[in-house]
């Protein structure tokens, strides 16, 4: 196997034998859309020739955000199966969520009434429908985690096939749980991912049931970090910051609870997927993805209705270990 990557940040050794990196100068604003719709040809030669010299079979393409039109080029000429992670491939808010949360059909629908700003949204939709078609002819199958996802994609011109994302048991640091009380929020800390509704909800439940407490980690986005800080001192509140992939599975083994609430649609999220390999109870929000990872109607709630999401929370601390067990072995 051969790993090309083109991370601007990248300047250590290779990571194994057979690992490439082909770097670039970042930049921002103006010349970084001229980049990613109209490319650099000197670049897209450098990842050709790394790409030749490799003589791949084929070639499995992940995010290509920085760099579409000289990448898409670059692989064009070979066999080529890409996944898609996110629904930036269909909506320029990378949400495929209106500006006021609601779920949105996608770029193809696009309406003026659906994204603010309207003139930089609109600027962002012709972007998009150029990345997609160099996509189209570049890439020979598309695929992604969830179902959902790729229904929306067809709707939007791109054939996708769903192909579940398996996580291998043996790549998870698994510790026998401990189930301590705490609920566990992990990822951006943003209103996006439904942060905001969460601690809004917990301040509610956490009145009722003085014993449990939430637990938060990961990068926080600067607009969240006043938001985050009214939280702060609070008797059920603990921030554990941006965690480790060891730690970050202990915090699966000691939560009780992983809440997934996001606002903005989530593909395949791997926090849920890693939570129930751990055997720890999920959570999750009723859009995207998540509803076919989760499947009961009892795991999932509304994350613009913060009285929901109490409810969910209130009905999963008063499980008994019988049924808490059954839920999570399935």
């Amino acid at each position: 196997m051969r790993l090309v990557t083109y991370d601007p940040k990248f300047d250590g050794e290779p990571l194994f034998d057979g690992h490439v990196n082909v770097t670039f100068d970042q930049c921002s604003g103006p010349r970084k859309w001229v980049r990613q719709i109209c490319g650099e040809s000197g670049f897209a030669k450098r990842i050709s020739r790394t790409i030749s010299d490799a003589r791949p079979d084929v070639i499995h393409l992940n995010n290509v955000f920085s760099r579409p039109k000289d990448v898409y080029a670059a692989v064009a000429p070979f066999p080529v199966l890409q996944t898609l992670r996110d629904y930036s491939v269909i909506c320029p808010r990378d949400t495929c969520c209106d500006c006021l949360w609601k779920e949105c059909a996608g770029w193809r629908h696009y309406g003026e009434a659906l994204c603010k700003p309207h003139t930089v949204c609109a600027l962002q939709h012709g972007k998009l429908e150029l990345i997609n078609g160099f996509r189209a002819a570049a890439v020979n199958k598309m695929v992604s985690c969830s179902a959902r996802m790729a229904e929306k994609c067809c709707e939007n011109g791109l054939e996708v096939e769903q192909l579940r994302d398996l996580l291998a048991p043996e790549r998870i640091f698994k510790d026998e749980p401990i189930h301590d009380g705490a609920f566990f929020f992990y990822g951006r800390l943003a209103e996006e991912k439904g942060t905001g509704v969460l601690l809004k909800a917990f301040d509610i439940f956490s009145r009722e049931t003085p014993g449990a407490r939430l637990m938060l980690a990961g990068s926080i986005a600067p607009e969240f970090k006043e938001t985050l800080d009214c939280y702060r001192g609070r008797s059920w509140f603990e921030y554990l910051g941006f965690l480790g992939l060891r730690d970050l599975y202990l915090a699966y083994c000691r939560a009780f609870a992983v809440v997934v609430p996001s606002l903005c649609l989530d593909n395949y999220p791997n926090t849920a997927l890693e939570a129930m390999a751990n055997n720890t109870l999920v959570l999750g929000a009723n859009r995207g993805g998540l509803p076919e990872m989760l499947q009961r109607e009892e795991l999932m709630f509304d994350p613009l209705d913060v009285d929901t999401l109490v409810e969910r929370l209130t009905w999963a601390w008063e499980l008994t270990d019988f049924e808490y067990d059954e839920i999570v072995s399935e």
